[in-house]
């Protein structure tokens, strides 16, 4: 998958935009979610006059279709990264940009760099380059030598140069590669360590380039954020960007940009659905993607922006009236991209789920803020939010982001201090448990709790005001009972809403230590509400091999249906990559979808959104984790045979029996609101 460092995006179900029709849109959020929302809301909302606007049959509403301007300069800042030099997908948008029909008024201009290597052969692999379109075929400006993509002075001087050389009424900027969201901003480039560029260098950037943008489009994962719109609302109209991971064929640029070629007129909205529209049904789209695209008005979102920080503010009011477990368990039900580790979540699904004072304002003002979006999961509506949950070691890492961007609002940011205390002040007190490899073992790791100490949010004494109602798990509880000739986990209806993930986990003992299988997703509750804890001594397999396997994320889209995947660690031409297996209600044997390359490094980063496909004759070599019998991690060894791939087979994808000379042990891991991991006692098979 294309944008993002741990793999995935997809596809937005689409509404057609027709050639040189001029429609626009505004999201309408649906009248369930906001007749859910609370009707106790004060603050003020700002709505375009309803005479500006004309009633489109889809629901969306029309407001400009053609601004007038008579030339155009589109921008595109490529940073080819491993997408390029390991998937020729930069090269591949190029040529899409050189298909489209553009008049003498309207330019392309293309910088590329952070790529060892170009499918391309008119592009060096040494260093960046500028490019212009010119009668369907790429012309070479300028030669800049070796120069670092993450350095906000070589944007700001793409910027300024294009506007210099290639003047025009209007101007488009689209920023092309590797995207990591509020936290791990944008680009990746392979000569520089994998420097890119935070929100605040994009700042600075746009602003040292002087010039206004119609629009920021980011090809790249994750960029749909409040956070990215307020950055840039200073230096141009509109946001054109997904919420979530995206594939790595990114944007379909032919149309849209023939579109704009032929009228520079065009105005941003029916420009941008067309982006949206293409992105969803281009040619490249297939069945697992997960698509979100937005058109953001930035006009609009400093006063959303207000609404949303007394809405906040609100809600610090309610969190410290013994309010966590309301914030928490909506946070943990709400929609979230990048498999869940970038702490973004969809802001008008989190406002329903959380059902809060102020909650209708935010969602009115997201009538006005987001012109038109589509996409294909269930509760992603155009635009997300940072919202700390998963790694609060990295909380005040981001905080500084937003404090460097103007969003300094002690409401806003008051809000989230007191839940991560509260959250962690919960860790805190439950302690910490052995593992059930511990328990057996007798082995503990011996790992120090972090530390909070000396961040600038660490407040002990929030948390203290809050354990009067703290609840969390007594690990006596976890014992399981025999019921109905199984094993089951019984805790309180009140109790389970509190648990937001379970994980069955398997681990084999060969008779010399134990390998680890991993973990699945799947959990089963009886008609009494308990959780069923067994193993069939079945477990994934590729081509009939028994493989450890770890599930990632499980949903629904907006269609009903279901999806569910993870990956299987492995080893191909000497680099560890994760095998993608994926299962929805039209596979229900699974498939792999592709493979991706494993990220070492470690906190914010970008996401890898580009899945590889295996080549004929390609030898995978499957691998799993191995702890001894006093506990410790051996090493990781690999597992059966190698794997040669074949284009004609495939790898085929199904459960296979566990050979029956092993032994093996199975238990539950759950994960509450607090962040606390818990297990099931350790069952045996044999």
């Amino acid at each position: 998958m294309k944008k993002f460092f741990k793999v995935l995006l997809k596809v937005l179900v689409a509404l057609a935009a027709i050639f040189g029709v001029s429609v626009i849109v505004l999201l309408l959020i649906p009248d369930e979610m906001l007749e859910s929302l609370s009707e106790n809301d004060d603050a003020e909302t700002v709505s375009v006059a309803e005479s500006d606007y004309e009633e489109a049959d889809n629901g969306y509403r029309i407001i400009e279709d053609d601004t007038g301007d008579e030339s155009a300069t589109v921008m595109v800042y490529i940073v080819g990264s491993d997408l390029e030099s390991g998937g020729g997908c930069a090269s591949d948008d190029i040529e899409e940009m050189l298909g489209a029909g553009l008049k003498d008024e309207v330019n392309v201009v293309i910088q590329t760099g952070g790529a060892r290597y170009w499918q391309n052969p008119q592009i060096s692999g040494d260093g960046c380059q500028r490019f212009s379109i010119q009668d369907g075929e790429l012309r070479l400006e300028e030669d800049l030598g070796l120069v670092n993509t993450g350095d906000p002075d070589t944007l700001s001087d793409f910027i300024s140069w294009t506007a210099s050389n290639f003047t025009a009424d209007r101007y488009g900027l689209i920023l092309w590669n590797h995207g990591g969201g509020t936290m791990g901003g944008f680009g990746s480039d392979e000569f520089f360590d994998g420097d890119g560029l935070e929100l605040q260098e994009m700042q600075q950037a746009l602003s040292d380039g002087g010039v206004h943008m119609d629009f920021v489009g980011y090809d790249a994962c994750l960029m749909g954020a409040v956070e990215v719109a307020y950055m840039l609302e200073p230096y141009a109209d509109y946001l054109i960007a997904s919420e979530e991971i995206e594939p790595g064929t990114g944007w379909y640029y032919t149309e849209w940009l023939t579109m704009l070629g032929q009228n520079p007129g065009t105005s941003t909205e029916v420009l941008g659905r067309k982006i949206v529209d293409d992105y969803v049904n281009g040619p490249d789209v297939y069945d697992t993607c997960d698509y979100t695209m937005a058109v953001i008005r930035l006009s609009e979102v400093p006063e959303f922006y207000h609404t949303l920080c007394n809405y906040m503010s609100q809600s610090r009011v309610a969190i410290r009236n013994d309010s966590y477990d309301t914030f928490a368990i909506a946070r943990s039900g709400t929609r979230a991209y990048g498999d869940g580790n970038s702490e973004q979540v969809d802001i008008a699904d989190y406002i329903m789920r959380a059902d809060a004072e102020g909650g209708k304002a935010v969602a009115d003002m997201l009538q006005n803020v987001i012109a038109y979006a589509d996409s294909n999961l269930e509760g992603s509506n155009g635009l997300s939010m940072y919202f700390p949950f998963t790694y609060p070691a990295y909380y005040e890492y981001t905080v500084n982001i937003l404090e460097a961007i103007g969003m300094q609002n002690q409401d806003y940011l008051g809000f989230f201090d007191d839940f991560v205390n509260i959250m962690v002040y919960g860790q805190e007190e439950a302690g910490n448990y052995l593992s059930p490899l511990e328990t057996i073992t007798g082995y503990e790791s011996g790992e120090e709790s972090v530390s909070y100490e000396d961040t600038s949010w660490y407040d002990p004494e929030i948390g203290a005001q809050y354990a009067g109602t703290l609840q969390t798990l007594d690990t006596g509880e976890l014992y399981l009972k025999e019921k109905n000739g199984g094993y089951v986990l019984s805790l309180s209806k009140e109790e389970w809403q509190k648990i937001t993930d379970v994980e069955l986990q398997v681990y084999l003992d060969d008779g010399e230590g134990y390998l680890d299988l991993g973990s699945d997703n799947v959990a089963e509750w009886d008609d009494d509400g308990d959780l069923k804890v067994d193993f069939d001594y079945t477990w994934v397999a590729l081509n009939g091999q028994i493989v450890p396997f770890y599930a990632e994320q499980q949903g629904t889209r907006v269609n009903g249906s279901w999806y569910t995947y993870g990956y299987v660690p492995a080893e191909l031409e000497g680099n560890d990559i994760e095998i993608i297996l994926y299962w929805d209600d039209e596979h229900d044997d699974g498939y792999v979808t592709g493979y991706r390359s494993v990220s070492e490094s470690e906190g914010p980063s970008v996401y890898n959104r580009n899945l590889k496909k295996f080549k004929e004759g390609d030898e995978i070599l499957i691998y799993c984790d191995y702890y001894t019998y006093d506990g410790n991690y051996d090493s990781s060894y690999y597992l059966g045979d190698p794997i040669v791939y074949s284009a004609s087979k495939g790898l085929s994808v199904s459960y296979e029996y566990v050979d029956e000379s092993y032994d093996t042990m199975f238990w539950c891991r759950l994960l509450d609101i607090y962040r606390n991991e818990y297990w099931t006692e350790t069952l045996y098979t044999s």
